[in-house]
C-alpha cells in the first residue's frame, strides 16, 4: 500500500513540476517583484508545506492573489524604489507567516469559516479581473502610470495606437496553446508555451517583444496544522525575499487531478523543479512577458466565470453581498477590497445575531412544544408566556430581545408564569447576564415567576456564578420546557 501510495504521489509531483516553474515566475511579475522571488516562494512553499502540512492535494506556493496584495501594499508604502519593495515585501511576508504561526499556536484555524461564501467568491472574481487588467500592459508591451482598475482601463484604451501587435500576437498565442493543451491530461501546457516560447525569443526580442530579463542565482484538511505549515513556509519566504505562498488554486486541483495521496507530491515536484531551475536557469531570461502574461491570465480565468453566482440569484441570497464584494476590489483596490470582503463578511454576521427573532410556543400533544406562529394547530398555556430565541443571546441581541419578552408580557395581562427556553445559546456573556437580572427584576416587580429552561452547561454555569437577583437555582434547573410549565426541576445529579 505504502509503495503504491509513493507511486501515486511521484507521477502527480512529475505531472504538475512543468506548470509550477513557470506560474512561480508569472506570478513574480503580478507581484512587481524579480522572477527569483516567485522560485523562492515555489521551493519554500513545497518544502515547508511537504514536511508539515497535512492535506494530501494542496500545493503550497506562490500565488495570483496573495501576489497581487502583495504588490499593492509594497506600491503603496514604496513606490518605484525596488530595494524598498523588496525590504518592505520581505517584512510583510514574514510577518504574514508570524501571524499565521501565532494562530495555529492559538488553535485559531477555525476562523477562516468567518469569511462568507458570496464574499470570497466575488472577491475572487473581482481580483481576477484586476490581475488581468494588469496583465494587459505586459500583452501589448505598453508602459502605464494609472494604478486603480478603472482609471488603468481608460489609460489601456486612449493608448491602443501605441499597442505592439507582435506581443499581443505572442500573448494570444500562448494564451491559445495554454487553452487547448489543458483538455490533454497531464500534459505540462505551461512548460510547453514556456518552452515555445523560449525557443523563439531571439526571434521575438528582434521583433520588440520585451524579454523577461536575467534572473539572480541565489482533503481531510487540519486547518491549524496547515496554518503552521503556511506561517513556516511564508517565514522563510520573507527571509529570503520570495513571494508569499498559499495553496493556488490551479497547481492544487492539477496535483489532485494527477493522483496524489500525501504530501510527499509537493516534495516530489519541489525536486524535478530544482533540477528544472538548476539545467535550464539561464534560459528563463529569455521567457518573453507576453508569455508570462498569458499564463497569469490563463490561470486567473478559473474564477472569472460569472456561473457561479447564479445560486446567489437563484435563491435570492446574498445577491448584493456578491455584486459588492466585486465592486470593492475594483474600485477600492486589492488590499481595500480584501479588508471590505472580511468586514463585509463579520458585519453579516453581526447582523443576521443581532437581528432579535423570537418564537412563543404552544402546546401540541401531550408534551411537545412548537412555535404557534408555524403550527396553527398549537395551543397555548394559560397564564404562561413561553419564548425561545431563535439565535443565541449575545451582547448585541439580549437587551432587544428581552423588551420583545416585555412587550408580550404586557400583552397578556394574565401572565403569571414567564419561561425561557435557551437551547440556543451555548454560552451568556456579561452584557447577557446584566439584562437578563434587570428582566428579573422587572418580572418580580410584577409578580411574575421566571423560569429558564433548555440551558446548555457553560450558560448554566453562567447564571450559577453570576447570582442573579430574582433568579435562584432552582429556576435553572428545567431540562424542557414541559417540565418547566409543570414545576418539574431537574436536579444536577439527575442531568448528569
Amino acid at each position: 500500500m505504502r509503495t503504491r501510495t509513493a507511486g501515486a504521489d511521484l507521477l502527480a509531483g512529475l505531472s504538475i513540476a512543468g506548470l509550477l516553474l513557470p506560474e512561480a515566475v508569472a506570478y513574480s511579475g503580478v507581484a512587481s517583484l524579480p522572477p527569483q522571488a516567485g522560485v523562492i516562494a515555489l521551493f519554500a512553499g513545497l518544502l515547508c508545506y511537504g514536511l508539515i502540512g497535512r492535506s494530501r492535494v494542496a500545493i503550497v506556493t506562490a500565488t495570483s492573489s496573495s501576489a497581487a496584495v502583495l504588490a499593492s501594499a509594497t506600491l503603496t508604502l514604496g513606490g518605484g524604489d525596488l530595494a524598498l519593495r523588496l525590504a518592505l515585501a520581505s517584512i510583510l511576508v514574514a510577518g504574514a507567516g508570524a501571524a499565521f504561526v501565532l494562530a495555529a499556536a492559538l488553535r485559531l484555524g477555525a476562523l477562516s469559516h468567518l469569511i462568507a461564501r458570496p464574499v470570497l467568491r466575488g472577491y475572487a472574481f473581482g481580483l481576477a479581473l484586476v490581475i488581468a487588467v494588469k496583465q494587459w500592459p505586459h500583452l501589448v508591451n505598453l508602459h502605464t502610470q494609472a494604478t486603480g482598475f478603472f482609471p488603468l482601463v481608460a489609460e489601456i484604451l486612449r493608448a491602443h495606437p501605441s499597442w505592439h501587435w507582435p506581443s499581443l500576437a505572442c500573448g494570444l498565442a500562448a494564451l491559445a496553446g495554454l487553452t487547448v493543451l489543458e483538455r490533454v491530461p497531464r500534459m505540462p501546457g505551461a512548460l510547453i508555451v514556456i518552452a515555445s516560447s523560449i525557443l523563439a525569443s531571439s526571434w521575438l526580442n528582434a521583433q520588440g517583444v520585451a524579454l523577461t530579463g536575467p534572473i539572480k542565482r541565489d482533503e481531510e484538511v487540519q486547518p491549524n496544522r496547515d496554518l503552521l505549515a503556511l506561517g513556516v513556509a511564508n517565514i522563510l519566504c520573507g527571509l529570503l525575499q520570495g513571494t508569499p505562498v498559499g495553496a493556488g488554486y490551479s497547481a492544487t486541483s492539477a496535483n489532485a487531478a494527477a493522483g496524489a495521496r500525501s504530501p510527499l507530491a509537493g516534495l516530489y515536484s519541489g525536486a524535478v523543479v530544482l533540477a528544472l531551475v538548476l539545467l535550464s536557469l539561464r534560459w528563463v531570461e529569455r521567457i518573453p512577458e507576453p508569455a508570462l502574461a498569458a499564463i497569469v491570465i490563463h490561470a486567473v480565468s478559473k474564477a472569472l466565470r460569472p456561473g457561479v453566482f447564479a445560486d446567489y440569484f437563484r435563491w435570492q441570497r446574498d445577491r448584493m453581498l456578491v455584486v459588492a464584494a466585486v465592486l470593492t476590489v475594483m474600485i477600492f483596490g486589492v488590499l481595500n477590497g480584501l479588508l471590505a470582503g472580511i468586514a463585509f463578511s463579520l458585519a453579516l454576521l453581526l447582523k443576521s445575531l443581532a437581528s432579535p427573532r423570537l418564537s412563543v410556543l404552544g402546546r401540541v400533544g401531550a408534551h411537545d412544544y412548537v412555535s404557534l406562529a408555524r403550527f396553527a394547530h398549537a395551543v397555548s398555556t394559560p397564564g404562561v408566556l413561553i419564548v425561545r430565541p431563535e439565535q443565541p443571546l449575545f451582547f448585541a441581541n439580549a437587551e432587544p430581545l428581552l423588551a420583545q419578552v416585555r412587550q408580550r408580557a404586557l400583552a397578556a395581562p394574565d401572565t403569571k408564569l414567564v419561561i425561557l427556553s435557551l437551547e440556543e445559546s451555548p454560552d451568556l456573556d456579561s452584557t447577557t447576564l446584566e439584562a437578563l437580572e434587570e428582566f428579573c427584576s422587572w418580572l418580580a416587580a410584577r409578580g411574575v415567576q421566571f423560569r429558564v429552561a433548555r440551558l446548555k452547561e457553560l450558560a448554566r454555569e453562567a447564571l450559577l456564578r453570576a447570582k442573579l437577583a430574582h433568579l435562584p437555582a432552582s429556576a435553572l434547573d428545567y431540562s424542557s420546557v414541559d417540565d418547566a410549565v409543570r414545576g418539574e426541576g431537574v436536579s444536577p445529579t439527575q442531568q448528569a
